[in-house]
């Protein structure tokens, strides 16, 4: 088959297949990739203990790598925070820029409300200040995302406001 495209992050000629585990992110990244942006999302990835284990795989396997981004809820904030920490570690001795972006789809009990979890801004916040604070050490790119639907977008306006308050930027995805 032809080599894949740049952004691809799992590719196999068997369309069935699909192995997130370290040995099957190992088995998709040779590097003869030609992959310089890599994105981690999930379901959550800092729910995987071998979140840094993969980082560090794709980090020594893709030689053209250029980023990696993580996507994550930003729960639980401790693993998350830390994970960060440990990822950028890994990314700065590569010579790779790294990035974080945190869902967030409004601000207080009206998060929590889409969410479904109590008291889920709290602890959101809590990670974006603990990203925040690793942010100031060390550098790297921090941001949210915020996912339009009915339910939100009249608040998409506070969300600007909240970003520039908070120095994150703000990112839109409309919802289909």
């Amino acid at each position: 088959p032809p080599p894949p495209p740049p952004h691809l992050f799992f590719f196999h000629p068997d369309p069935g297949f699909l192995d997130s585990s370290v040995t099957g992110v190992q088995t998709c990244c040779s590097s003869d990739l030609r992959l310089e942006f890599v994105n981690i999302n999930g379901g959550e990835p800092n729910l995987r203990t071998d979140l840094v284990e993969i980082a560090e795989l794709l980090l020594t396997r893709l030689p053209k790598l250029n980023n990696l981004t993580l996507n994550t809820n930003g729960l639980p904030t401790e693993r998350c925070v830390e994970n960060c920490r440990r990822i950028l570690a890994l990314c700065q001795a590569h010579k790779v820029r790294f990035g974080v972006s945190v869902s967030l789809h409004r601000i207080g009990a009206g998060f929590d409300e889409i969410a479904g979890i109590p008291d889920a801004y709290r602890k959101v916040k809590a990670t974006l200040d603990g990203l925040k604070s690793l942010r100031s050490e060390r550098g790297f790119y921090l941001s949210t995302n915020c996912v339009l639907t009915p339910a939100n977008v009249g608040e998409a306006e506070g969300m600007l406001r909240w970003g520039a308050d908070e120095g994150i930027p703000v990112n839109f995805t409309v919802a289909e």
